[in-house]
């Protein structure tokens, strides 16, 4: 393993021991591979639980953690994300969400009104679980039950979701990410750079504001299918790289879930552009997968020439 230093990237303290537990600047539950040793592991773990999660129960994610099947490469922690976009309400007040098939789920619910109760379920073994709750409840009170009615119907049901974006979840998220892979880059030193202690500033504030006082986020921009950056990667895969702005400063670019795509200032006084690159696969979770933009470049160009040459 490099050195790693001294400085630790998230707090900018001389802490690290050499020791360190690794950490993921891009959450490991996204099946990132992509580890670094330039943390402490009291900031490794405040940043699991005060960005990370945060991130993850965001819509944005979830959605696209459930449209691929991401799951957490953690054994005890593997399961599949339910999406926001099939987990709602119908009119009645009764849950649906997608289940594993990609078929609708109808949740139970024990509905009460005017003396009468109705039991919605969404098979026959779950109505006859409420039923047995509804009568030990009834029986408690001294009372009894008589069904009137039971009917099976095959039913289409509507739901309302509602689905935000956590501005503020990706703009912390997206600082942990920046001050992590610029770490493995850069010199030591750039960790108590401004470039960092900015960074750090938007990675732990919980309510970042502008100098004018106006609430700030960081809105993601999704990729349109003829955009050439979708190429680099195959969805739901991720790609982090170096790129030179305008005014000659560098930023961190991060493509997610071959899909979403942002960008983070690291640098500001001209140092060389890191060639540096990373492709995580989220089906390869243990794969290094550091490479270089340009050889990115290169892949998706072959990728995207063999089926022509295979078609003539």
């Amino acid at each position: 393993m490099v050195n790693a230093g001294r400085v630790c990237a998230y707090c900018g303290e001389p802490v690290l021991t050499g020791k360190e537990h690794p950490e993921h600047p891009v959450p490991r539950a996204l099946g990132s591979s992509l580890e670094v040793f330039t943390v402490c592991d009291p900031c490794n773990e405040w940043g699991g639980r005060e960005v990370d999660q945060p991130f993850l129960e965001d819509d944005w994610v979830r959605i696209h953690r459930s449209l691929h099947d991401v799951r957490d490469p953690d054994p005890a922690r593997s399961r599949s994300i339910p999406s926001p976009l099939f987990d709602g309400f119908t009119d009645e007040g009764v849950r649906v969400t997608r289940g594993a098939d990609g078929r609708p789920r109808l949740h139970g619910r024990i509905i009460e009104a005017g003396g009468a109760i109705r039991i919605v379920a969404g098979s026959q073994e779950h109505a006859e679980k409420l039923l047995e709750r509804v009568k030990r409840r009834v029986e408690a009170e001294g009372k009894s039950i008589k069904i009137i009615e039971q009917g099976h119907d095959l039913v289409r049901p509507q739901i309302t979701a509602a689905v935000s974006l956590d501005f503020v979840a990706w703009a912390r998220m997206g600082a942990k990410i920046a001050l992590g892979v610029a770490s493995l880059v850069y010199p030591e030193e750039w960790r108590s750079s401004p470039d960092a202690v900015d960074l750090r500033r938007q990675m732990r504030d919980e309510n970042p504001r502008s100098p004018t006082g106006e609430p700030m986020g960081l809105v993601p921009g999704r990729l349109g299918e003829e955009e050439p950056l979708r190429a680099l990667v195959t969805p739901p895969q991720h790609a982090l790289w170096f790129a030179q702005l305008p005014d000659g400063s560098t930023a961190l670019s991060v493509l997610l879930f071959g899909e979403l795509v942002f960008g983070q200032r690291v640098d500001s006084t001209g140092r060389p552009v890191p060639d540096a690159a990373w492709r995580l696969d989220p089906s390869r979770p243990d794969e290094d997968g550091r490479t270089t933009f340009r050889a990115m470049i290169d892949d998706a160009v072959r990728r995207i020439a063999t089926p022509l040459y295979e078609s003539e």
